[in-house]
């Protein structure tokens, strides 16, 4: 049922090639050489369509699946198996014995639907050697019959059990004393009937013969015993072993559920709702991650932009011509010092005294060429200054407080900065008293869609980076009123220290 050969086959429709059929058949005959004891095979797709191999000419007694005594039966099982005789009296081998049938549905690995059905059907002939001793009349013998009371063996004659309570009494059978005993199994229906000879008691002290009894019936129970725990224990033991090296190689995959509804379903169910949230949270995590690494790519895209190189090195070469070289000096310091900053590979997080700095460097630069237009203030509290955070956040805000602010209200402004730590959070303002927003930008950047307002893509990213970095929504809040200024906030979770932030 695990061969993809068999599952490609089941599949049906165009992709039921030739080869497909060849290969189908492959399996089923490496099966049937594996274990002797199967009589034939039988697999049948869900229209009715089959493939088989048996070792003696088997009929079918139906033309349509839906006819068939078991189809009705192995669909309520829901993918468990049943036990039936010569599968429900549909499959007959001319052999001339009967054949034990265990039937199930077999269910698609990866949808779970139903996409056929298996039916193996073994000789009698495996029973023989449990159920009949050959001797001089003073053998144990053991019958088994169906649910429908039929004998199972068919060259065997059941005695009568009428009436027999079920601890058994004294009988004549075949004109010899013998005490029957009659045993129920319950999980396939069938009924042991146990016939020992009275001689055996004459001879044999009572607690022996009790032990005897008990000893033979063990025995020939085992075999049925086994059948059972292979099929409810050791299968679904085996398919979470193998999801769970799946797991171990990087695999989550969940394990085909069988559709039971005892406790290894319960297991199959929770185990593959564990797999199934791993497998969730581990791709929203790579999806974080690439969204992480796209906004600083466009964050830093952002700040290198080229005419602010261009005009930079502008601003330095009249300088230069001018013979202001201690200003010239200064700036080609400010534009190292702030290009160095920005790429820098290592830590995604940076102490604000460092990211402070950076900002000093970008407005240095930018008062070469807005002169007198730009003042810059710092309100940075020493127990601030050493707190780790996310690279690159304030200098977009800054450059939005300039080019959206400041300039174009045509008059001289501040930028002040501000940081400190106020219930477990590092606060950071940038403020500016440029032209300030409207209600209307105000509420569209606090309300959430923020994403949809091109004019502050600074903003934008920077925000976006600190939410997905922090794991948290209210890291920022603007308040502004229009030709009165804005301050932006950002708030920082701050952890212990020693566990970083």
């Amino acid at each position: 049922m695990q061969n993809a050969d068999i599952r490609a086959w089941l599949r049906g429709g165009e992709s039921r090639t030739a080869a497909v059929n060849r290969a189908a058949n492959q399996a089923l005959l490496q099966t049937f050489v594996n274990f002797r004891v199967i009589e034939s095979l039988y697999i049948f797709d869900n229209d009715g369509e089959n493939i088989n191999i048996s070792n003696h000419l088997t009929t079918k007694t139906f033309t349509e699946i839906e006819s068939a005594a078991w189809y009705g039966v192995a669909k309520e099982q829901h993918g468990g198996a049943f036990v039936s005789i010569n599968a429900s009296g549909t499959l007959l081998s001319n052999s001339g014995g009967n054949n034990i049938s265990f039937i199930r549905q077999i269910l698609d690995m990866q949808t779970f639907k139903p996409s056929g059905f298996l039916i193996i059907n073994l000789n009698e002939g495996f029973l023989t050697s449990l159920t009949n001793n050959d001797g001089e009349g003073t053998d144990v013998q053991f019958f088994l019959l169906d649910e429908n009371g039929e004998s199972v063996i068919k060259w065997q004659q059941p005695p009568d059990i009428n009436g027999l309570p079920d601890k058994g009494a004294p009988r004549q059978v075949n004109g010899e004393s013998v005490y029957l005993y009659r045993t129920e199994i319950p999980e396939i229906r069938w009924t042991v009937i146990t016939s020992v000879p009275y001689s055996m008691f004459k001879s044999i002290p009572l607690a022996a013969r009790l032990f005897l009894i008990s000893m033979l019936f063990s025995v020939f129970l085992y075999l049925f015993g086994s059948m059972y725990t292979a099929w409810l224990v050791t299968k679904p033991v085996n398919k979470l072993i193998a999801s769970m090296r799946g797991v171990r190689e990087g695999r989550f995959e969940p394990v085909p559920s069988s559709m039971r509804q005892d406790e290894f379903g319960q297991l199959e169910e929770d185990y593959n709702i564990m797999v199934n949230a791993l497998s969730s949270m581990i791709n929203q995590r790579v999806l974080m991650e690439k969204e992480k690494r796209k906004a600083e790519l466009d964050i830093l895209n952002e700040q290198f932009k080229p005419h602010f190189l261009y005009n930079t090195l502008d601003s330095i070469s009249y300088l230069v011509l001018s013979g202001d070289n201690q200003s010239a000096y200064g700036a080609v310091a400010a534009l190292s010092g702030y290009y160095r900053m920005n790429l820098q590979k290592g830590a995604e997080t940076v102490l604000l005294s460092e990211e402070i700095g950076m900002i000093k460097n970008y407005l240095a630069l930018q008062k070469i060429r807005y002169t007198d237009m730009i003042e810059d203030q710092y309100e940075i509290q020493p127990e601030a200054a050493n707190i780790p955070v996310l690279r690159n956040i304030l200098q977009p805000l800054v450059e939005n407080s300039i080019y959206h602010g400041i300039r174009p209200s045509g008059e001289p402004g501040f930028v002040r900065m501000a940081a400190g730590i106020n219930n477990s959070k590092l606060v950071i303002t940038v403020e500016d008293n440029g032209l300030g927003m409207s209600p209307e930008l105000l509420n569209s950047l606090n309300d959430g869609t923020i994403e949809q307002n091109l004019t502050s893509f600074g903003l934008r990213g920077t925000v976006k980076r600190l939410r997905l970095f922090y794991g948290r929504e209210d890291v920022c809040h603007i308040n502004s009123k229009k030709f009165k200024g804005t301050v932006v906030t950002l708030m920082i979770p701050v952890k212990d220290k020693g566990e970083g932030t």
